[in-house]
């Protein structure tokens, strides 16, 4: 924490590709309706002055937060 923002990272294995669409945020591949969580989670960071990263590297699944 550090002048009110709090920095987190959340990593976890992932044994398959993750897709992403323009704007660099994970696509749910199970169709409408899912994946909502994500742009929630965002929308609530942006909302409040953070930003969310994903990534996948080397077999893990990264959320960056600040």
């Amino acid at each position: 924490s550090r002048g009110g923002q709090v920095a987190a990272e959340i990593s976890n294995t992932c044994g398959s590709a993750v897709v992403f669409d323009e704007d660099h945020m994970p696509v749910s591949v199970r169709g409408r309706g899912h994946g909502i969580g994500v742009k929630s989670m965002s929308s609530f960071a942006r909302d409040n002055g953070g930003t969310l990263d994903f990534s996948q590297d080397n077999g893990r699944f990264t959320i960056r937060g600040l």
